[in-house]
C-alpha cells in the first residue's frame, strides 16, 4: 500500500495550481445549475457511513443542492487542483488515486466486510454529491477512516479537476483565532450575515473554503454557528479546523 494510506503521509498529497479564471467559470455554471447551499441540514441515507468511518458527518448523494436562498458560492476549494483528461467525474477521480495518491481506485465504499477476509486493497470513494459542474467524494481505505475530500470541478473543454482536502485532525476542534474550512457539506456551505437561518445568506462556500474564525460557537435553530473572517456566519456542522 502507499505510502499516502498512511496517515502521516496522505496531507503531503502535491497538486498542481488550477487557473483562477477556470474556477471563475465554474463558479458561475454551479451557481446558474444548482441555486443555493447547505446549512448542515440535509437528511443523511442510513447506508452511506457503512464500511467507512467518516472524518465528518457524510451527506446523502444528490443531483441538486437544498434552495434556501439566492446565494453566490464563493471560489474555493483551499487546496490546489490537479487537472485531469478524463471527461466522467468517477474516471477522473480514478486517475488522481493512482496518480496523486499512488493506489488503485476500486470504486465505491463496501458496504460489508466479508467474514474472514482482509478488507480490499486500494483506495474506495463515497459521493458526496454530484451535479453538472460539480462532484465531490469521501475517499480513504475500505473499513477504515477517510483519508480526505476529492472535489471535482469541471473544466471548459469538458475535463475535470481534482482539489485533494485532507482530513481535518483528528482529536481538534474549531477555536476562535485558529483557521476553519468547509469539509463534508458536498455542495456548499451557506454563509449568513447573522447566525440565524433567517439571516441574508452572504455567499456559499465550497468544500476547502476556509478563513479565520472570529467568532462562535452561538446557539440557534438547532445550530451551532461560526463566524469566519471575510465570509459570515455558518454552521458549525460542516466546518472543520485547518490543519497547521
Amino acid at each position: 500500500m502507499s505510502r499516502w494510506l498512511d496517515r502521516s503521509g496522505y496531507v503531503l498529497v502535491v497538486a498542481f495550481l488550477g487557473g483562477a479564471g477556470v474556477a471563475a467559470l465554474i463558479v458561475l455554471l454551479f451557481i446558474f445549475t444548482q441555486g443555493g447551499g447547505e446549512d448542515g441540514d440535509r437528511q443523511l441515507l442510513a447506508t452511506a457511513t457503512a464500511g467507512m468511518t467518516p472524518a465528518r458527518p457524510t451527506a446523502a448523494p444528490t443531483s441538486t443542492a437544498i434552495i434556501d436562498g439566492d446565494a453566490t458560492p464563493t471560489v474555493g476549494p483551499a487546496a490546489t487542483a490537479t487537472p485531469v483528461s478524463p471527461d466522467d467525474p468517477v474516471e477522473a477521480l480514478a486517475a488522481f488515486v493512482e496518480d496523486e495518491l499512488g493506489a488503485a481506485h476500486i470504486g465505491d465504499c463496501p458496504q460489508e466486510m466479508s467474514e474472514g477476509e482482509p478488507p480490499p486493497a486500494g483506495v474506495c470513494s463515497l459521493l458526496l454529491f454530484r451535479g453538472e459542474a460539480l462532484a465531490t467524494f469521501f475517499v480513504g481505505a475500505p473499513f477504515s477512516e477517510f483519508l480526505g475530500e476529492a472535489v471535482l470541478t469541471l473544466n471548459p473543454d469538458g475535463s475535470w479537476s481534482v482539489s485533494f482536502l485532507p482530513a481535518p485532525p483528528l482529536g481538534e476542534s474549531i477555536a476562535v483565532d485558529a483557521e476553519a474550512m468547509v469539509y463534508g457539506v458536498g455542495s456548499c456551505l451557506n454563509f449568513r450575515e447573522e447566525p440565524s437561518l433567517s439571516a441574508e445568506i452572504l455567499s456559499c462556500g465550497f468544500d476547502g473554503t476556509s478563513g479565520q474564525v472570529l467568532e462562535g460557537p452561538v446557539e440557534a435553530d438547532e445550530h451551532s454557528w461560526w463566524r469566519l473572517e471575510g465570509l459570515g456566519w455558518a454552521s458549525g456542522e460542516f466546518l472543520a479546523p485547518v490543519a497547521e
